[in-house]
């Protein structure tokens, strides 16, 4: 038996699977009666759906009636995480090439969230977006809705070509964009101070 989600109250193999079981055997004039548990992937738009079922969806068995197999259930409103940054801080001088320590705080304000990456950024300008120069992330799995996670990131490496001056750390929060979220124009946070990057000086 095969669960589904449609944005409409016809229900068929071609909308959403999101559970399954299995019927081991049923005899004629018999049902099967069970509650399925299932997880709502993270990449379904926030709205109204209709739960139905489809008896047989993968055409196992040779039936005399196959038109009559799918049943509609009621409507569920599905509604994404909404994943912001709230805070972001790095050292005030870097050299190229070198390997530095950006604290981040991202903060999933309503929904939980399978998974998503955490995308640190540097910028000319305090507004950060995925054009910027990317210089690292982090990953988070199985958050709950309403928490707020901060972290000291150590894996973050100025790139050796980048030309030298001040720039401006972010980030952005799902950056790789996992996640269907119900506001996707909240998700990058600059910090206040700028970081100055200067290129290593050899001298024999």
């Amino acid at each position: 038996v095969g669960i589904y989600l449609s944005a409409d109250s016809t229900i068929t193999t071609s909308d959403t699977l999101i559970a399954t079981r299995y019927v081991d055997a049923l005899a004629p004039g018999a049902t099967s009666t069970e509650s399925t548990a299932f997880t709502l992937p993270g990449n379904i738009p926030s709205g109204t759906y209709s739960i139905g079922a489809v008896a047989d969806y993968g055409n196992g068995v040779q039936e005399g009636d196959e038109t009559n197999n799918a049943a509609l259930g009621n409507q569920i409103v599905v509604t994404g995480p909404d994943l912001t940054m709230t805070a972001v801080s790095g050292p005030a001088s870097a050299l190229t090439g070198q390997t530095v320590t950006v604290s981040n705080t991202v903060a999933t304000t309503a929904g939980g969230s399978s998974g998503f990456y955490v995308g640190i950024y540097l910028s000319t300008d305090n507004v950060i977006t995925t054009t910027d120069t990317f210089i690292g992330s982090r990953s988070l799995s199985n958050v709950a809705a309403g928490i707020s996670n901060s972290v000291n990131f150590n894996y973050v490496t100025i790139p050796a070509g980048l030309a030298p001056g001040n720039y401006y750390i972010g980030a952005i929060a799902d950056h790789t964009a996992l996640e269907a979220e119900t506001d996707e124009s909240n998700n990058s946070f600059a910090g206040t101070a700028a970081i100055t990057i200067t290129r290593p000086d050899l001298v024999p």
